[in-house]
């Protein structure tokens, strides 16, 4: 497997009653991944030309970069989580699914002793709050399986293709290199070099195994690192830009817009519980 491959962050969460004031014609790009899993009621949510009914028994993985709209005509009561992907690997796997990954509850595992395990790390029934400083770390570990199972489901129904451990091991020094020189963009040539390849043919072989190009798996990794410190630390722009290995702030603030089309400043004020 690949280092890291599948960490996630829990941002907010919570349980939603929706009305027709829910409803939005145009939604804007999000900057992150989300699971809906109704209680009762039904809603629609519109994504890559499809109209998808939300409705109780079954679970939804949204790819909030790919949803159009979203529709409530009476009532809808959801338990919902906003989560990221820490890795650059699992990022991209998650960037390549639908809008809208319907998943039968029962299918996959979801019990409800995963919905109280909502309630408990995210709080009371609200219209969603970051994750409770007391929240038990057994629940805490439910709620990461639910998502685990839900991801997993959604992966295996769209055939993504195994990465075999020949390749696996052979790129696993280019890797544990970037994770280690990241913050200074090592180039091409340097990565490479760590597992003794032409840089062409490394940079084929990477892209074949793992989906995407060393330069956007090492972005990738810069901007996830961002994430976490605008979540939670008090570092201003200025230093989490030169924490993630930007010359500027202007730079950063121009990279995180283009990856997540939003501002960091933005960013930091949403995530805030």
């Amino acid at each position: 497997m690949i280092l890291e491959d599948f960490n996630l962050r829990l941002l907010t969460g919570g349980y939603a009653e929706c009305t027709p004031d829910w409803s939005l014609t145009v939604l804007r790009k999000d900057d992150c991944f989300k699971l809906y899993i109704p209680d009762s009621g039904t809603g629609i949510m519109r994504a890559d030309g499809s109209e998808y009914e939300l409705q109780p028994g079954y679970a939804y993985l949204i790819n909030a970069h790919r949803v159009q709209s979203r529709e409530c005509s009476l009532r809808l009561t959801i338990h919902w989580v906003h989560f990221t992907a820490e890795s650059p690997y699992l990022d991209y796997l998650l960037d390549g699914l639908p809008g809208v990954s319907p998943l039968i509850c029962a299918d996959i595992g979801l019990a409800p002793a995963h919905l109280t395990a909502f309630g408990t790390v995210f709080g009371s029934p609200d219209l969603g709050r970051g994750i409770r400083k007391d929240a038990a770390p057994g629940a805490r570990c439910l709620v990461h399986g639910a998502l685990s199972s839900v991801i997993g489901a959604a992966l295996t129904a769209r055939g993504v293709p195994n990465v075999d451990t020949q390749t696996t091991l052979r790129l696993q020094p280019a890797l544990e290199f970037m994770h280690q020189h990241n913050l200074s963009n090592p180039s091409l040539e340097q990565v490479a070099k760590a597992v003794g390849m032409a840089p062409n043919s490394f940079h084929r072989l990477f892209r074949e195994a793992i989906g995407i190009t060393p330069f956007e798996y090492i972005q990738r990794r810069r901007m996830s690192l961002a994430r976490q410190l605008l979540n939670g630390s008090s570092m201003s722009i200025k230093e989490v830009a030169t924490a993630t290995g930007y010359s500027s702030p202007f730079y950063f603030s121009r990279a995180f817009r283009a990856r997540y089309h939003i501002t960091p400043q933005h960013y930091r004020r949403r995530s805030s519980p």
